[in-house]
């Protein structure tokens, strides 16, 4: 059977469905109880569900230690287990790789793995890890970021005792929290990390990593929604990038801000409405299934002494509304999630899926030269009509790529739209528009691999692109 036609079947189950509508060191059996963990403990639940996971087990005395302190090596050991990260031998650090007999540390190839899936910066640390030492809960929140994926955040920190842009993207993903007192929220980042909460802080990763839209429904149905705190008077590139990304996300049409003592004709009303501008080309690069239909319209009232802000998201076609934009880009999103499971995580290394994902969209997906039919600027026109003209095919790529797990962006010019993805700490770029050969007009069938797995310098000779723009705001320079 083709690729092709293995391809074709699988999306008509994927519609048939759509129609009818582990960590804290070892292995223990299911059911497993603790004398030290009851009931009505707040964690019991945490360390139950880990347990039954095969994650987590106890001590021979039947104690779990709930109290106690989870060392550095123990928490990216637990999180390499979580992520499937293959052991990866290395000498990174002069404390991660032979102990005093001489043997390898059972910890060094978890640790290697986690360095080389950029979830450790060699550059953070001198040439000791120092694995023994009790983890940090800010430590605990910078790996999870990484491991995740997540964007840094830019809404105001709801903690009174630390303002960092990692330990708010966990918060306002709901997966971290601290302890609220009535009057303040505090988040304690020296703390040592315990390893209750670790059962609690890692249960919450692995049912976010393995599905996450319904890890926030669950969430929002027993705990509420939680609205981030957005900006008063936002002025950076990354406050109007997360401003956009969360208004697309809760589908906001418009919101505004006022700017007190910044008059109408000021230099500083420049300066951010031109961070407005860059917030939505690196909106439209990390969400082109949000942004590729949809516009922002900045307009701003005022005198010499204050200004009032206002940004409207707007759809840019004439045949959809905004909210027809946002369902179809459910519905590509959902298809996406579901190629990635079914087709594309059967390869071992990000490379090979992503070489996957490029063939798999040169194959089935024609290039269009009728773009009356505006959604082939988009993921759904290139997944599910598949006919897309490069901005569709782009979306596509990253829809899927996103939904393996790899991070990956839409790089965008004046002319031409293609995709940079991060592997094994390298940035490479696919151009599945380029690769999918037209002959008198036609799609010939054939995949070509001219560009596919570029580096940066190889790009460059054919094309023009901000890469300062892209590597600092979305890949935090990794990469580059």
């Amino acid at each position: 059977m083709s690729f092709f036609k293995k391809q074709f079947l699988i999306r008509l189950s994927f519609f048939a469905v759509l129609a009818f509508g582990l960590l804290l060191l070892g292995v223990c059996a299911h059911g497993e109880s603790y004398n030290d963990v009851k009931q009505n403990d707040w964690y019991y639940n945490d360390v139950e569900y880990m347990t039954s996971k095969g994650f987590v087990k106890g001590y021979p005395d039947g104690s779990f230690m709930p109290h106690k302190s989870i060392t550095r090596a123990e928490f990216i050991v637990l999180l390499a287990r979580i992520f499937e990260y293959h052991e990866e031998g290395g000498n990174y650090f002069s404390d991660t790789f032979l102990d005093s007999s001489r043997k390898l540390l059972w910890y060094n190839g978890k640790i290697s793995a986690a360095l080389e899936n950029n979830i450790i910066y060699k550059d953070d640390y001198n040439d000791a890890f120092l694995p023994e030492q009790d983890i940090s809960r800010r430590s605990a929140a910078i790996f999870v970021y990484r491991a995740l994926k997540l964007g840094a955040s830019a809404f105001a920190s709801p903690y009174a005792d630390c303002n960092d842009s990692y330990i708010n993207a966990l918060y306002w993903e709901n997966i971290m929290h601290g302890t609220d007192d009535g009057t303040q929220i505090l988040f304690d980042p020296q703390a040592p990390l315990t390893r209750a909460q670790s059962c609690a802080l890692l249960k919450r990763v692995y049912e976010y990593k393995t599905d996450k839209e319904l890890y926030l429904y669950n969430y929002k149905e027993l705990y509420g929604h939680r609205t981030p705190l957005l900006p008063l008077n936002p002025q950076s590139r990354q406050e109007f990038f997360d401003i956009l990304v969360y208004c697309a996300r809760a589908q906001l049409s418009q919101i505004s801000f006022d700017y007190q003592g910044v008059g109408f004709y000021d230099v500083q009303n420049d300066l951010i409405q031109s961070n407005i501008f860059e917030a939505y080309r690196l909106a439209s690069a990390a969400y082109p299934e949000l942004f590729s239909l949809v516009g922002v319209e900045c307009t701003k009232y005022g005198n010499s002494t204050a200004t009032q802000i206002t940004l409207t998201l707007k759809s840019n076609c004439e045949s959809l509304s905004l909210m027809d934009i946002y369902a179809r880009s459910k519905v590509a999103k959902d298809y996406a999630e579901y190629l990635a499971q079914n087709i594309f995580n059967v390869y071992e290394s990000d490379g090979q899926k992503l070489e996957a994902i490029h063939d798999f969209l040169v194959m089935n997906c024609s290039y269009t030269e009728n773009t009356e039919n505006e959604q082939c600027y988009t993921a759904y026109g290139a997944l599910l009509e598949q006919k897309a003209v490069c901005q569709g095919y782009s979306a596509a790529f990253n829809l899927i790529s996103q939904a393996c797990g790899i991070k990956s962006i839409s790089v965008q010019n004046s002319t031409h739209a293609w995709n940079a993805a991060i592997v094994d700490g390298k940035t490479l770029h696919y151009d599945c528009t380029w690769d999918d050969p037209l002959t008198d007009g036609k799609d010939s069938g054939s995949v070509f691999k001219n560009y596919c797995g570029l580096s940066n310098s190889k790009i460059t000779q054919s094309r023009l692109w901000d890469k300062d723009l892209y590597k600092t705001q979305l890949f935090d320079g990794v990469g580059f």
